[in-house]
C-alpha cells in the first residue's frame, strides 16, 4: 500500500511513534511518505528519515495553535497529495496535522485514519471553556470524514466517545509499543556535565509545553533541593517554554541545580536517573514512562491517560494528582532518600515492562487500513467491522 503520515510535533513521544511506525511499515513492504512540521522537530528524527533512506519524509511548517499560515500548510499538503499520490491512506498524527490533512482528504480517494496522540479537548488547564466547545466541535465535524480514529489508551477512547462525540464505531484502540533496538547504557551524565560522583539525578524528558508539565517539575526542585542538596534536575527536551522555564527556576532559586541538554536521543540517558517526573496535564499514552521503566528507572506520574497500566503506585513508581507540586516533591524524596525502595522499584520497574511489540502494534495498524476497501470514491465503507480492544 503506499501510505502517507502527516504529523506535526516530529518531536518526543509522537515524533518516536511516527518514526517507528513509518519504518516499521516501509520494512513490512509499503511505500511511506512523511510530512512533518520543522518547526517541531527532533534533529535526531529527522537524521533517522535522511539516513536509512527508506521513507520518503518532507518539511511542511505547520504551527501549533491556529494562524495565518494555515492556509500555507494546507495548500502544501494538497499540491503533495496531486503530485505524489494517488495514495492508499493518508494517516494524520496530533490535533493540527489532524486537522490539516482531513481537511484535504476529501479531494483523495484515500483511506482516512487520524491517531490524536491525546485530543486537544482533553487540556482543560490549557484552554478556555469556549476554545474547547470549538475544539469539541472541529473533532466532531472532522470525524464524519474519518474512517478510524486511533485512541492509544481506554481513557482516550472513552473521552472521544462521551466528551467529543465521535461515534464509537469510528474509535479503535491500538496502544503504543515499545521499540528497544535503540536503548543504550555507555553514558555518563555526571561526567559530562562536571558533575559530583554522589549527585542524584532527577529526569524530566518531554517538549517544554504546558501540557507536559515542565514548570511543576521545576517547583518541585525547589521542595526537593532543600532536603537533598546533591539532587539535580536534568531537562531533555524543547519548546516554546523554555525562556519561561529559565525564569521560574531563578525565581525558585533552583537554577544553578538545573541542566538544560534539548533534544538529545533520551533512550541513550535514562539509566543515568534515579527517578523520572512525567506531570503532564493531559496525555493519552506517554512514551517517556514506558522508556524510564524499561531502564529501570522508577517513575512519578500524573494520573492522566494510560498512566495506571504503566506505573503501577508504590511498586514501580508513584501516581499523583494533578498540579499537585508538594506531591512530586515528597514522592521523589521517598525514592531518593530510601535506597531500598529505588532499588526495590528500579527491580520491578524492569521486570514490569512488558509491552506491545512493535510488530504486534504493526500488525493492528495494517488490521486498520485493510479494514477499509480501498477503491473508487471518498469514505468507502469498511469492509469488515475492526474489533475495539480493551486493554
Amino acid at each position: 500500500m503506499k501510505l502517507l503520515h502527516v504529523c506535526e510535533p516530529l518531536a518526543a513521544g509522537v515524533g518516536r511513534h511516527v518514526t517507528s511506525l513509518a519504518h516499521g511499515l516501509a520494512e513490512r513492504g509499503h511505500e511511506l511518505h512523511v510530512l512533518y512540521s520543522p518547526l517541531r522537530a527532533d534533529p535526531a528524527l529527522v537524521e533517522e528519515f535522511e539516513t536509512q533512506g527508506t521513507v520518503v519524509a518532507r518539511p511542511v511548517p505547520m504551527t501549533r495553535s491556529p494562524s495565518m499560515s494555515d492556509a500555507g500548510s494546507l495548500a502544501t499538503i494538497v499540491n503533495y497529495l496531486r503530485e505524489q499520490g494517488p495514495f492508499d491512506i493518508i494517516h494524520a498524527h496530533s490535533s493540527k496535522a489532524g486537522a490539516l490533512a482531513r481537511m484535504v482528504a476529501p479531494m483523495s480517494t484515500a483511506g482516512v485514519v487520524y491517531t490524536p496522540h491525546a485530543f486537544a479537548t482533553m487540556a482543560t488547564n490549557e484552554f478556555s471553556p469556549r476554545m474547547l466547545g470549538v475544539y469539541r466541535r472541529i473533532e466532531r465535524t472532522l470525524a464524519r470524514v474519518t474512517n478510524r480514529v486511533i485512541c492509544l489508551g481506554i481513557a482516550e477512547f472513552d473521552h472521544a466517545r462521551t466528551v467529543i462525540g465521535i461515534p464509537e464505531d469510528r474509535l479503535v484502540i491500538v496502544p503504543n509499543c515499545l521499540t528497544t533496538d535503540d536503548f543504550r547504557f555507555d553514558s555518563d551524565l555526571r561526567s559530562e556535565l562536571g558533575l559530583p560522583r554522589n549527585a542524584k539525578l532527577i529526569g524530566f524528558v518531554g517538549r517544554l509545553e504546558p501540557q507536559k508539565g515542565p514548570d511543576i517539575a521545576i517547583r518541585a526542585m525547589a521542595t526537593i533541593s532543600a532536603a537533598e542538596p546533591d539532587a539535580y534536575l536534568i531537562m531533555i527536551g524543547e519548546g516554546s517554554e523554555r525562556a519561561r522555564l529559565l525564569e521560574l527556576a531563578e525565581s525558585c532559586d533552583v537554577a544553578a541545580m538545573v541542566r538544560w541538554l534539548g533534544w538529545r536521543a533520551a533512550r541513550e540517558y535514562y539509566h543515568n536517573f534515579e527517578v523520572l517526573l512525567s506531570p503532564s496535564r493531559y496525555d493519552s499514552f506517554a512514551m517517556t514512562p514506558m522508556e524510564a521503566l524499561y531502564c529501570g528507572v522508577p517513575v512519578v506520574c500524573t494520573r492522566v491517560g494510560t498512566a495506571h497500566e504503566v506505573v503501577r503506585h508504590g511498586f514501580n513508581g508513584f501516581l499523583v494528582e494533578l498540579e499537585d507540586v508538594d506531591g512530586f516533591a515528597a514522592a521523589t524524596l521517598e525514592i531518593l532518600q530510601r535506597p531500598g525502595m529505588q532499588g526495590t522499584m528500579s527491580t520491578n520497574a524492569r521486570d514490569a515492562s512488558d509491552y506491545l511489540s512493535p510488530d504486534e502494534m504493526l500488525a493492528e495498524i495494517e488490521q486498520v487500513y485493510f479494514g477499509r476497501r480501498v477503491g473508487p470514491g471518498p469514505y468507502a465503507p469498511v469492509a469488515e467491522p475492526i474489533a475495539v480492544r480493551t486493554g
